[in-house]
């Protein structure tokens, strides 16, 4: 397993999507695949102020992954960050109450100051492939050998 999403056969290395590009995931897990109730669970939690939802994503995520969880010997658990105009505006970043309930079901330490979101980008699920490519490549700090100077 490639990026979580399902493979068409047994034979198969990557996903759909992971074959066509390259991709820098080295793993990846999903608790359920994104068809059903499960979107508009997602959806409500994200946008509906359903922050209870985390406590229920993160136990579901700990019972499927418990092994894996004491076999990778995690050290810490950082969540993704949100732009700080974009959690002024939602309240909360879905990402840090996940990790937070995950960090005490597992003991595993969570911590939500290590990275920051310094650009403002579009929501990616607004966004097509192509521009979803762009936006993430966006977040790229710049490289000081790719800079020109004129």
């Amino acid at each position: 397993m490639h990026c979580g999403k399902p493979l068409a056969g047994e034979e198969e290395e990557y996903c759909q999507d992971c074959g066509k590009h390259r991709s820098f995931i080295r793993q990846g897990r999903s608790v359920w695949l994104h068809r059903g109730k499960v979107p508009g669970a997602i959806y409500r939690f994200k946008y509906h102020n359903k922050r209870r939802y985390g406590k229920i994503f993160a136990s579901e995520m700990e019972r499927q992954f418990r092994n894996e969880l004491k076999q990778w010997e995690i050290g810490l658990i950082i969540p993704v960050p949100l732009h700080a105009s974009r959690k002024r505006r939602r309240g909360f970043n879905q990402a840090e109450i996940i990790a937070d309930e995950l960090s005490q079901l597992t003991g595993i330490p969570s911590r939500n100051d290590l990275l920051f979101r310094i650009r403002r980008t579009e929501p990616q699920k607004v966004l097509g492939e192509n521009e979803r490519r762009q936006n993430l490549l966006r977040l790229r700090p710049p490289d000081p050998e790719e800079q020109v100077i004129s």
